[in-house]
């Protein structure tokens, strides 16, 4: 426990050199800390916000990104990952009607289940961030032009490993005006 601990503290040293550009990470922790300090229902709300703080944009459709990009980060099968989007779904749409007036504070449709599985969900997802953002920060020239912004890190998880890979071996070989090249329009 105590490694892990210090290796957390690791990561949010390296995250905080890219600071504000990676603000996002601190604000999930923050959130995510709010939630641990809470009790019953609210725990629920602070959870899912601390995810919609690494994984949301400001987008149509925010409920399926998000179930897309936490299915991506937990599961490892298709399989996994529909169950984990369907999990997710159950907690998001309670969350809604909660935000939304259409679900009572005390409402007992929530279970103890639910709040242990918005924690771990929350706690993976802020763990992970921290993990890409440190990883990001120790293999990436120095300098704040060239760090990853949160928006390129979130297109990242948003491909699949394929078109990652594909990707990932075109991009050395573009030219570096791209994608603005005259030559190709003409």
């Amino acid at each position: 426990m105590e490694e892990r601990l210090r290796e957390f503290s690791e990561r949010l040293g390296d995250i905080d050199q890219h600071q504000p550009q990676w603000r996002f990470a601190l604000t999930a922790l923050g959130f995510l800390t709010k939630a641990m300090r809470t009790r019953g229902l609210e725990q629920l709300l602070w959870h899912i916000t601390a995810i919609e703080a690494i994984l949301g944009q400001k987008s149509d459709g925010l409920t399926s990104l998000l179930k897309r990009r936490i299915g991506a980060i937990f599961g490892g099968s298709e399989s996994d990952m529909r169950g984990i989007r369907k999990r997710f779904s159950t907690l998001y749409e309670y969350r809604s009607d909660l935000v939304h007036g259409n679900a009572e504070l005390d409402d007992r449709r929530i279970v103890q289940g639910h709040l242990a599985e918005s924690r771990d969900l929350a706690r993976g997802v802020v763990a992970w961030a921290t993990g890409l953002l440190a990883h990001a920060a120790r293999t990436h020239p120095a300098g704040r032009e060239s760090i990853p912004s949160r928006e390129d890190l979130l297109l990242l998880l948003d491909m699949t490993a394929r078109s990652r890979s594909s990707v990932a071996s075109l991009l050395p070989k573009l030219p570096p005006e791209f994608p603005a090249i005259e030559r190709w329009l003409n």
